[in-house]
């Protein structure tokens, strides 16, 4: 579904990203995995369409999106919960979910966003409540909820999340995660960044380890939970 091949990516004369190459295939949960300052929220912006690439190639559902532009790709069915949820605090929850389906409710489909909407709040029910509450007034998880919502309400084909559990309490960060493999579970595609490794491996089919802007390691959750460096390195636990 996703493929990246030799993705270079820098700030003026800072590079971020060095051939960076990986894959999302269908119905998958792939988790990036790093430290800060990997580049892992470069790669998910420039996938986006919210920075440039410097070369390489960004190829989705078979077309080459490198040079389209961020609303061109959010049409196409890829979308980006940021991290920081970036939600229109003066707008209600109601308002900022439809506004991820802007496109469907301007082409007449209200009732289809009013089913997925719905499909959403089955995920998360406590938002079910808030619906007219503005969105600077919720909790941090809630506002996540709410962000995610957003994007889901695009019907994304593949939904990119940037550091979901920021901020968050473990109980939240567990609701979260479950409602993530219920996504997954329901047929759609999510490609994840967390600087918790532990819930990343736990929900993920596949993931990879990114180190100064390159991928060092990949393989399933099975085999990089028993990786001696992940282990050190992001479990932090000793190697067998």
């Amino acid at each position: 579904m996703l493929r990246i091949e030799e993705l270079c990516v820098g700030y003026g004369s800072l590079d971020v990203i060095r051939g960076l190459s990986f894959e999302v295939g269908q119905g998958e949960i792939i988790a990036l995995l790093g430290s800060n300052g990997a580049g892992k929220t470069t790669a998910l912006r420039t996938i986006a369409g919210l920075h440039r690439a410097a070369s390489g190639r960004i190829v989705f559902d078979e077309a080459d999106i490198t040079e389209w532009g961020a609303a061109r790709i959010a049409g196409c069915g890829l979308r980006l919960v940021p991290e920081g949820r970036q939600l229109f605090p003066d707008h209600t929850v109601m308002e900022n979910l439809e506004l991820g389906a802007y496109r469907r409710l301007r082409a007449g489909g209200k009732q289809a966003v009013r089913k997925d909407i719905g499909e959403f709040l089955d995920l998360f029910p406590a938002i079910g409540t808030l619906m007219g509450q503005k969105a600077g007034l919720l909790s941090g998880g809630e506002q996540q909820m709410v962000a995610i919502g957003r994007a889901f309400i695009g019907r994304p084909k593949l939904l990119m999340l940037d550091e979901p559990s920021l901020g968050l309490a473990p109980i939240l960060v567990k609701s979260l995660f479950e409602a993530l493999r219920k996504l997954r579970d329901g047929g759609m595609t999510l490609l994840l960044v967390e600087q918790m490794a532990q819930m990343a491996l736990d929900i993920c089919d596949r993931a990879y380890v990114l180190e100064a802007g390159s991928i060092r390691l990949s393989g399933n959750r099975n085999e990089l939970l028993d990786h001696p460096h992940v282990l050190e390195a992001y479990l932090g636990k000793a190697a067998g």
